[in-house]
């Protein structure tokens, strides 16, 4: 069995990344909305799928740790969506899609996803890849 880690950095790892998952998700959402190609609109659609579904997976892992911990502890890593913006993973001056060039923002969604994959890396080698929390991650 591995052991459940609960340290700040890692459940402040897992908060991030959920936030970072969400905000993902919305952005392809907004890409969705406004591609003029319905085959670009159906990759964006995709992607944003999972980018939501990657969100609840790590929005179960965080709820599941912070279980383990003191009610106070725990009060500060509870799920809030709203910190989206706040914590920069959506900007207040609109969606990338709607604030870059088309290019640009390609680029962009492609070093994230770059970075996302260090990031699962790095998560994995925390929760163990064969537990069931890594299993749900790959």
């Amino acid at each position: 069995m591995h052991n459940i880690k609960t340290d700040k950095s890692t459940i402040e790892a897992f908060y991030e990344t959920a936030l970072a998952e969400l905000g993902s998700a919305l952005e392809m959402m907004a890409a969705c909305k406004i591609s003029e190609k319905p085959s670009h609109a159906y990759g964006y659609f995709k992607h944003a799928k999972d980018e939501y579904n990657h969100a609840d997976i790590f929005k179960s892992i965080l709820s599941k740790r912070t279980r383990l911990l003191n009610s106070e502890d725990a009060r500060q890593y509870r799920f809030n969506a709203s910190s989206l913006i706040p914590k920069g993973y959506i900007s207040s001056k609109g969606y990338l899609i709607e604030t870059m060039k088309i290019k640009d923002f390609i680029a962009f969604v492609y070093t994230n996803e770059l970075l996302a994959k260090s990031s699962f890396d790095k998560i994995l080698k925390i929760v163990g890849s064969n537990t069931s929390e890594g299993n749900k991650i790959l």
